[in-house]
């Protein structure tokens, strides 16, 4: 497993923790109209993050492999895959805004950022799948 591998392993989880914590709290607020009382969720998501440094970290030396044409053509690809992802969630995340909230003409202004970090998540998610996949084919 590369280096490239490994990242996608973690950032995979990092995002699908994200998103739980994202859906989480989304239902939260929207059933209690405020946000949750439990003090662990973000101090749980940056210690995710700092164990993620830790592991991620390029490390300097004679022994690291450098990068072949490969590795970049799919992390390139992954990247186009989840750039168009992340349009196409947009675009229907906001088609949909508009089927839900037509006869109102006004959403709650707390599901914007809920739906925005989702919506990257749901991309992150995707692009750490697209990697797994284009070095599974091989």
């Amino acid at each position: 497993m590369n280096d490239t591998q490994k990242g996608a392993w973690w950032m995979l989880a990092m995002a699908l923790f994200g998103l739980a914590v994202t859906v989480y709290m989304a239902v939260s607020v929207s059933v209690t109209k405020q946000l949750p009382q439990n003090n662990w969720i973000f101090p749980a998501f940056c210690v995710f993050i700092l164990v993620q440094f830790f592991f991620i970290r390029k490390k300097q030396g004679p022994k690291k492999a450098v990068k072949d044409e490969r590795d970049i053509i799919i992390q390139r690809n992954a990247a186009t895959i989840s750039f168009f992802s992340l349009l196409l969630l947009l675009l229907i995340s906001g088609l949909v805004s508009v089927h839900i909230f037509r006869n109102e003409g006004l959403m709650p202004v707390f599901w914007l950022p809920f739906a925005i970090v989702g919506i990257i998540h749901i991309s992150f998610v995707i692009n750490c799948i697209a990697i797994l996949v284009q070095y599974r084919e091989d």
